[in-house]
């Protein structure tokens, strides 16, 4: 049996530095992108996300805790702790073929976590720069990295425009960075792939060291969804409630995005 830990990052952060023999859980880091404040059931929200009620009815809701506007800078407030002003992506979202990302004097949690010896993994969206192999996650702490470099692109062809942007990225031993094109997940839902690359990280990880917290393990599960394109597998948008039956194809497939997404949260947190 799998059993994850989720703790708030700032009482990570506590614990790291002041305890004398601190406590390493596993953390799994779980991120939607562009989804809205009341698009969940725990907000009252008419889209079914009985996964996410459970965590926030379990746990704590950051009533007063806001992200920016754009993707970019929120994504470099969470992984650094900083305001964007101060990272390089104060002036919003990075474009494709942009110089620059997330400055590189920038520690980032998976940094700090090193120093405490996580084994350190994303999974999906990164929006923080490519321009050069530094600016990308396996340089910035993490020791693998699954997903899309870009901010947006399709959900089944992986593509943005007509750049294809699906990748596996890690170290070898001697510190060469492999980047290889996942061209085999054309035609598979991202949303499916990312809760699948998780729940392989998290069984692979207790293969390897155990359950305990002698290898403590973080995951930064950045989903794609529910960002545009609005695209989403037809059983995804099965049984959504009556509310939806006069709704236009567009809101029923972004329903269907947020419900896909919390039915794959549920696979993590079935046995926690």
């Amino acid at each position: 049996m799998w059993t994850l830990k989720v703790v708030p990052l700032l009482v990570l952060a506590h614990m790291c530095s002041a305890a004398p023999t601190p406590i390493r859980p596993h953390i799994l880091f779980i991120m939607g992108d562009d989804i809205g404040y009341q698009d969940v059931g725990f907000r009252g929200s008419y889209i079914p996300t009985p996964n996410m009620d459970r965590l926030a009815n379990s746990g704590v809701i950051l009533d007063f805790h806001y992200v920016m506007p754009r993707c970019s800078p929120t994504r470099s407030a969470f992984l650094t702790g900083r305001n964007s002003i101060r990272t390089g992506t104060w002036f919003g979202n990075l474009k494709p073929g942009q110089v620059g990302g997330l400055d590189l004097d920038a520690r980032t949690v998976a940094d700090m976590l090193n120093d405490h010896q996580y084994k350190n993994h994303l999974v999906g969206k990164w929006h923080l720069g490519m321009a050069s192999p530094d600016y990308t996650p396996v340089s910035r702490g993490f020791h693998t990295f699954l997903g899309m470099f870009l901010g947006s692109g399709d959900y089944y062809k992986h593509k943005n425009g007509k750049a294809f942007d699906f990748r596996l990225n890690y170290r070898q031993e001697n510190g060469t960075i492999v980047d290889k094109m996942l061209t085999s997940y054309v035609a598979v839902h991202s949303t499916e792939i990312y809760t699948n690359r998780t729940i392989d990280l998290m069984e692979q990880h207790v293969d390897r060291y155990g359950t305990g917290s002698e290898e403590p393990l973080f995951i930064f599960l950045s989903y794609q969804a529910p960002h545009g394109p609005y695209q989403v597998p037809d059983r995804c948008k099965e049984n959504l409630p009556e509310f939806f039956h006069n709704t236009s194809t567009q809101t029923q497939t972004y329903a269907g995005m947020v419900k896909c997404m919390d039915e794959g949260i549920g696979g993590f947190i079935q046995d926690s």
